[in-house]
């Protein structure tokens, strides 16, 4: 009698244990299936000016389950970073191209070296949202590759353009991709007449030191209005969101 209760006991207690072994299996494929079919939500940043018809922000499809690696192999958890959707192609001669997915870190200004440029994502002015949305460009964010700061009012803006130029960084660049440059005469008065003055038009206390304005970064993009042409611009520091880390076509 006893053996029996033991043998009953038994058979219920592994009908137990496979009930939920296979619960457990259920839920772990429900949460699989829950992730694949999840739709990340991310922020949209326009390589260019103006882009016609560009959304605020995209849904991505199962981006929580994508395996993207470093250049070393190592695997990157993608939580560790913002993300944002590339709209356009004027970053293009960084590698990076339209509908790429972009990882970026948060940066401290005053830790920021340039001996080198950096490619950074930058919050669009409200003045300029409102432009771009006239054209139903509704992206909040840009992103240009930086190669300087300056003080306005302060610094020889001209001198500051030759000096990039003068880079070796600039001149590797260049030479990578002559055909997609003006001459330097060309980009030093393009940015003299045309970048700088409106920027100075803009923010028009930014000559003092205590504006927010003061601090300027002096990028370069793909210009359409110039041919698709390497241009110079320029942008308050302030509005420095973050820098790339890594690009991704997904």
């Amino acid at each position: 009698m006893i053996i029996k209760q033991i043998i009953f006991i038994a058979v219920i207690l592994i009908c137990i244990i496979a009930i939920v072994t296979i619960f457990i299996q259920y839920v772990r494929e429900l949460n699989k299936q829950f992730k694949i079919a999840k739709a990340t939500t991310v922020k949209v940043a326009c390589a260019g000016s103006v882009i016609i018809n560009t959304p605020n922000e995209v849904r991505i499809q199962s981006l929580e389950n994508q395996m993207l690696y470093d250049k070393q192999g190592h695997l990157i958890n993608i939580d560790d970073y913002d993300k944002f959707w590339v709209k356009g192609w004027s970053m293009l001669l960084c590698g990076i191209k339209d509908n790429n997915l972009l990882l970026t870190k948060k940066v401290i200004f005053d830790n920021m070296s340039f001996e080198k440029p950096h490619v950074l994502v930058l919050r669009r002015d409200s003045h300029m949202r409102q432009k771009a949305a006239l054209k139903n460009d509704l992206a909040e964010f840009k992103v240009r590759r930086t190669w300087a700061v300056v003080r306005i009012g302060e610094d020889n803006i001209t001198e500051c353009i030759r000096r990039i130029i003068s880079t070796p960084n600039f001149r590797e660049l260049k030479a990578k991709f002559p055909t997609e440059f003006l001459s330097d005469t060309e980009m030093i008065e393009d940015f003299k007449t045309e970048r700088y003055n409106k920027y100075v038009e803009q923010y028009p206390d930014s000559s003092s030191a205590d504006d927010g304005n003061h601090l300027a970064i002096i990028s370069t993009t793909l210009k359409v209005s110039k041919g698709n042409k390497v241009t110079f611009s320029i942008h308050p520091a302030r509005i420095i969101e973050g820098e790339v880390a890594f690009s991704f076509q997904i």
